[in-house]
């Protein structure tokens, strides 16, 4: 690799960390690309060289957030059997992450594409094996459930589940209140697994 392009890389690096700081510390409001650049130490220009836009750069980000809360999942329900279990886990696992890591994880679901633009495949992706982990373990309790039936009910659970911690989190009149949500996602998913 030559040496203009690996300093490319480099810097296309400190500004998805840059970018990545600024989400997790004060999420999408007021996100600016100029901050951005001036955080990784280069010129604004580069930006547009490393990533077609700023919402490329939120893309990235975004993606890391989704890695990571996936990973979160995946080793939350390692050695876990049972089927209910494992939804309570992801359940709870979901809600942990959205607590600790609350700016990245809003910014997945706040951030909108400009111009139409179609969201890209890996972010995409992504997503698909993010709601898999919740489909091996709903198949597990609904082996007659299959196909475009058994992905429909894997986007309602995650809806409801996302909801209630959505909700809790902003603290709206009609949430749970935060101190009980572990116990009431436990509750929703025995209704939702009857």
């Amino acid at each position: 690799m030559n040496k203009r392009l690996m300093a490319r890389q480099e810097t296309a690096e400190r500004l998805l960390e840059a970018a990545r700081i600024r989400i997790s510390g004060n999420g999408l409001t007021g996100l600016r690309a100029r901050d951005v650049t001036a955080d990784a130490g280069c010129a604004l220009g580069m930006l547009y060289k490393c990533y077609s836009d700023l919402d490329t750069l939120i893309d990235r980000v975004n993606m890391g957030t989704l890695v990571m809360l996936l990973s979160n999942l995946r080793q939350a329900v390692a050695g876990t059997t049972d089927p209910v279990d494992q939804l309570k886990v992801l359940a709870k696992t979901y809600l942990a992450f959205a607590v600790e890591h609350r700016n990245l994880w809003s910014s997945v679901f706040e951030h909108r594409q400009k111009d139409q633009r179609p969201i890209p495949q890996d972010y995409v992706d992504a997503n698909q094996r993010l709601l898999g982990v919740i489909g091996e373990a709903m198949g597990k309790l609904k082996p007659d459930i299959v196909g475009d039936e058994l992905d429909a009910r894997v986007r309602t659970y995650f809806g409801a589940v996302h909801g209630v911690v959505t909700l809790g989190l902003q603290e709206r009149f009609v949430s749970v209140p935060t101190h009980r949500l572990e116990q009431e996602l436990d509750v929703l998913v025995d209704q939702l697994t009857r």
